[in-house]
C-alpha cells in the first residue's frame, strides 16, 4: 500500500511539471531505472522505452538538465 502512494505521490508530481509531455515520458522511466534496476539507462533505451526518437529523447535531457530537474549525465552512453 506504501509503495502504490509513494508511486502514484512521484507520478502526480512529475504530472504536475510545467513542461512538454516527452520531458515528463523520459523522467519518469529516468526515475523508474533509477529506483527499481539501479541503473542508467542509455539514450538508445531511453528512445525505445518511451517510443521517442533519439533526438526528442537526448532534447528532453538536455532541457532537464538546463531547469535543474535532473543532474550528471544521463543516457550519454
Amino acid at each position: 500500500m506504501d509503495i502504490e502512494n509513494n508511486l502514484q505521490n512521484r507520478i502526480q508530481t512529475v504530472a504536475a511539471l510545467n513542461i512538454p509531455t516527452s520531458r515528463k515520458t523520459v523522467l519518469m522511466f529516468l526515475h523508474f531505472h533509477v529506483c527499481n534496476e539501479n541503473s542508467t539507462p542509455t539514450g538508445p533505451t531511453l528512445a525505445r522505452e518511451t517510443c521517442l526518437s533519439i533526438r526528442t529523447v537526448r532534447r528532453a535531457l538536455q532541457d532537464l538538465k538546463l531547469r535543474g530537474i535532473i543532474h550528471g549525465n544521463w543516457g550519454v552512453k
